[in-house]
Parts: structure tokens; C-alpha cells; sequence
């Protein structure tokens, strides 16, 4: 028997490789199945709100956690000491599988956190104060409770290219989800995509303050009505693709700018219905909206949508055109308090728009009366359109010139009109120099700063329905 067990030495030598590999293999195989086995962590907070304290994590057979492909992190519902996240990982290990912050929990980070391509999720709060927090799929909001996340001067929210969509919107209808830059970037670069609402049950909000969001990838707001909303209230939006498809959702611009990039932008909306009720809304109540080339509003297979400019200003880089697919028109813009400005002289196809209706008078301009005035100025090169009072019909009061007052005030040069409208004001010196003007006015009042030092100044004011009159001043 003692025989039988004893291996020849030459035998053993044979089998020594086989039996490393064979011995390697194994530890792998063990290591592996521990790594899963601590995943995922799970916050606790036991100690301090450091990420990186495993003692704050129901895993700690590690010196602290690790962004391995296979480690998940949960901070879940009712936990103390929120997580804090400070200190990047390795830059060779800093990507998890996943990141999920649950109902009324919260995760504060300025370092780098990477997620995988599994599913990350935020129902509670997520602030990136600084550093980066990147993900390829990311759905804010999957219960009724709603979810924030809110990107700081500094920080950079971003998504990657690799496949799964951001989902911005709780299951719950009437449960908003926000995404709120104050200050940071946001990032969603080509091959990535944003759902802002998304489905019929979902709700959700991007919100720019400040600091910057750029969209080079896709942009899908919901269809349904209320559901998906875009605010641009200080800072920048900046949109790569052709076309911005408002679908049923809302655009609200009431400071900063939402600028299309492309050189042949489009904006439509979708509806089951062409051009028969609004689908979708954009409100310029301040701010700018900027087109880098000729812009086109609607398209054959699109819902009507509305641009609403209550105040701030429309600038088109070239023509502006309204899309009529067998005569139903597909886009409408709204002036109130505000204007368009375009490149070129493009009165014939703005005219032409304003007769079809396409551009009309809205808000307190509609209740005042008030018709489309459509200017082109050949020394900015730039056609102005705006809402003004209607000319004085032939029973109308006609503008008595002696009405129109010229005064200087505070270092500025004062115009009343009374019952006229001005159009243009031009401030020349004694030796017929221009020194200061103001163009596209549309009220019957005016000021104008006045940089040149004191002295005796013509003022020349041409109204609305084409009067000019001129008055002396001393400044």
C-alpha cells in the first residue's frame, strides 16, 4: 500500500506544471468569487460620512471600498452620515459597476466616480460639488418619491458614449425629477441620449441657472403634456444636432441663452394631429435664443409648435422659414415684448410669413393694438422685427410734431412722443458728427446714454409711420 501511494519522482516532476496552473486557477477562481461576494456595499454611515472609511460599509474585509467592475454601491433609505466622497480613486481603478442612492438618501462627491454599464440610479440626492461623476446609464427617478441632482461651480456631470440611456423622470406621474446645474457642466456627448420625461407616466425637468449643459447627443422630451421640461434661467444650453424636437414638452428661456449650434437648425414638434393644436412650447421670456444659421420652425410630419417670445430676442443667423406641409402650417411664432433679429434683409420672406399668419401679435402687444414691424438696417445688415402700435389710420389723431419732447437728464438724452411711436433716434454733434443712436424702439418713449462730453446736440426722431422730426438739446 505504502508502495501504491509513493508518485516516481520523474512523474512528479511532469505533473509540477500542471499542478501550478491547475493551483493558480483555483486562487482565481476564489478571488473572483470573494470580489463578488463583496458586492455590493452597502452604506451604513457607522462611523463618519467618509466614502472611503470601510468601516461605513457592511463589506469591510477590505482596508476601503473599491471601484472594481464588479463592486456596486447602495446607499440606501433611512441611513446616517451621508457619504462623502473627497479623494479620487487610482486613476487605473476608478470605475464600480454601479451607483444607486435611494429614497431621501443622499451621496455628496468631488472627486471622479465612474459607473459601468449597469444601471446607476438616483431616488434621493446626488451633489457633485466638483470633480466629475460620469455614466454611460443613469435613470433619475424610478419610484414615486422624485430625485435631485444638483451640479456645482466647478463639478461635471456627464454621460458617456457606451450604450444605455439617461432617464430623467419618476414612475409616479405629477412627481418631478430634477437635474439642476448651478453653476457646473453638463455633458451629454455624441452617442449618448436623454429622456426628459420620457413615457406617459414619467416626469422630469432640466433646469440650467448657471454654468453650462451641452447636448451633442440625442434629446427626447416627453409626449406627453407637462411631462417634460427644459428651463434656461442664467447660463448657456448649448444643442449640436439638426434638429431640437420639443415633442409635447416645454422650453422656458428667462435669462442666459439656448443656443443651436448646427448650421441648419430645425426646431418641430411632434403631435398625432399635423399642425392642428400645440404640441410643443417654447417661451422666450428673456434671454436669447440663437440660431448659427437659417432656422426652420415645424415640418411635414410634425404637431404645431409655438415660440413665444415675450420678451428678450430671436437671433437667426440667416432666413427664418415656417414649414406649410399641403398648406397646414406646422410652426407659429408669438412677439409681445420682444424681437427677432436676423442676418441679411429678409423683410420679403417675413412679410410674407406675417400675412399667412405664421408671425403674430401676442400678450399685452395684441391687447394694445399693436402690428408687426419688419426693418431692415443696411448699416448692421441685420433685418429687426418687433411688435409696434399700428400706424394712425385716416380718422386717427394724427401726431402733432410740437408733442415730441426732447430734454438731457443724468447724462442721457430723453424722448417722449406722446400719442407716436418712435422707430429710430440719432444724437448728432454741431459739425453733423452721429455720436449716438438707438434703432427699432416701438414705444413713445426713449433714452440714450450719452458718452460725449457737454455741448449743443441735434436730435433727430423718425416715428413709426415715418415722421421725422428735429430737436436741439444741451447736454
Amino acid at each position: 500500500m505504502k508502495k501504491q501511494l509513493l508518485i516516481p519522482f520523474a512523474k512528479f516532476l511532469s505533473q509540477k506544471k500542471s499542478f501550478r496552473m491547475t493551483a493558480f486557477a483555483v486562487l482565481t477562481f476564489l478571488s473572483v468569487q470573494s470580489s463578488f461576494a463583496q458586492s455590493p456595499f452597502t452604506w451604513t454611515g457607522g462611523v463618519s460620512i467618509d466614502f472611503l472609511n470601510s468601516s461605513n460599509w457592511t463589506s469591510t474585509n477590505l482596508s476601503t471600498p473599491t471601484f472594481a467592475d464588479v463592486d456596486g454601491f447602495i446607499i440606501p433609505t433611512g441611513t446616517t452620515n451621508s457619504p462623502v466622497l473627497s479623494t479620487d480613486y487610482p486613476a487605473a481603478n476608478n470605475t464600480c459597476a454601479s451607483i444607486i442612492v435611494n429614497t431621501s438618501a443622499s451621496l455628496t462627491t468631488s472627486a471622479l466616480i465612474a459607473t459601468g454599464s449597469a444601471t446607476s440610479t438616483i431616488n434621493g440626492t446626488l451633489n457633485v460639488t466638483a470633480g466629475t461623476f460620469k455614466s454611460p446609464k443613469l435613470y433619475i427617478g424610478t419610484n414615486a418619491a422624485g430625485a435631485i441632482i444638483n451640479v456645482a461651480t466647478g463639478a461635471i456631470l456627464t454621460a458617456t458614449t457606451a450604450s444605455g440611456p439617461w432617464n430623467l423622470g419618476t414612475a409616479v406621474s405629477g412627481i418631478p425629477c430634477l437635474i439642476n446645474v448651478n453653476g457646473g457642466t453638463y455633458i451629454m456627448p455624441l452617442g449618448s441620449n436623454l429622456n426628459v420625461g420620457g413615457a406617459s407616466s414619467r416626469k422630469g425637468t432640466l433646469t440650467i441657472n448657471s454654468g453650462l449643459a451641452q447636448i451633442s447627443g440625442g434629446l427626447t422630451i416627453s409626449t406627453t403634456v407637462g411631462n417634460g421640461t427644459v428651463n434656461v434661467a442664467g447660463g448657456s444650453l448649448e444643442y449640436n444636432p439638426v434638429n431640437l424636437n420639443v415633442n409635447a414638452g416645454v422650453i422656458n428661456i428667462t435669462s442666459g441663452s439656448l443656443k443651436l449650434l448646427n448650421a441648419t437648425p430645425t426646431i418641430n414638434a411632434t403631435s398625432a394631429s399635423v399642425g392642428t393644436a400645440t404640441a410643443g412650447l417654447i417661451n422666450i421670456a428673456g434671454g436669447t435664443l440663437d440660431a448659427s444659421g437659417p432656422l426652420a420652425i415645424g415640418s411635414a410630419t410634425a404637431g404645431l409648435v409655438t415660440v413665444n417670445v415675450n420678451s428678450g430676442t430671436m437671433n437667426i443667423a440667416g432666413a427664418l422659414t415656417i414649414s406649410a406641409p399641403a398648406g397646414v402650417y406646422t410652426g407659429l411664432v408669438n412677439i409681445d415684448a420682444g424681437s427677432i433679429v436676423l442676418d441679411g434683409d429678409q423683410t420679403a420672406g417675413i412679410t410674407t410669413l406675417v400675412t399667412a399668419g405664421r408671425i403674430t401679435v401676442s400678450g399685452a402687444a395684441l391687447a394694445a393694438g399693436k402690428t408687426i414691424s419688419n426693418t431692415y438696417d443696411a448699416g448692421t445688415g441685420k433685418t429687426t422685427v418687433v411688435a409696434i402700435a399700428a400706424p394712425l389710420g385716416v380718422n386717427d389723431a394724427k401726431l402733432d410734431v410740437n408733442a415730441i419732447t426732447v430734454y438731457s437728464q443724468n447724462q442721457s438724452i430723453k424722448i417722449q412722443s406722446g400719442n407716436g411711436i418712435i422707430s429710430d433716434v440719432k444724437v448728432y454733434d454741431v459739425t453733423g458728427r452721429l455720436v449716438a443712436s438707438k434703432k427699432s424702439i416701438g414705444s413713445n418713449e426713449a433714452s440714450i446714454a450719452m458718452d460725449a462730453s457737454n455741448g449743443v446736440y441735434l436730435v433727430k426722431v423718425t416715428t413709426a409711420d415715418g415722421k421725422v422730426v428735429t430737436k436741439k438739446v444741451m447736454q
